[in-house]
């Protein structure tokens, strides 16, 4: 099975060109950090979706996402979606972040 995931092209980690996969089984992705709000979600064929239903019944409404922060997703998004400049301005942030981490003490 292959997984893949990653929030956009922010950060340009597409591992589906880097190592010639074409076809993904799998799409995670977590809301936390990108979108300021928490869980997460995975999508995939009806067959592997099926067999994660499955094998995963006790842990899927354990803690199920609360109204509001679904709401605050959806409203992430739609931000982003109206203001692609700042996945620009967040990629710049970034990788001023990473040169600065990568200078030796």
């Amino acid at each position: 099975m292959r997984v893949w995931s990653e929030f956009g092209d922010v950060c340009q980690w597409d591992l589906r060109s880097k190592f010639g996969v074409d076809k993904l089984d799998l799409i995670t992705a977590a809301m936390g950090h990108a979108l300021a709000t928490e869980g997460g979600f995975c999508t995939g064929s009806a067959r592997v979706i099926d067999h994660q239903r499955l094998s995963s019944s006790g842990y899927v409404f354990s803690a199920s996402l609360p109204p509001y922060l679904a709401s605050a997703a959806i409203t992430a998004i739609d931000v982003l979606e109206e203001n692609p400049n700042l996945l620009t301005k967040l990629k710049n942030n970034m990788l001023e972040q990473n040169v600065f981490h990568n200078e030796p003490y």
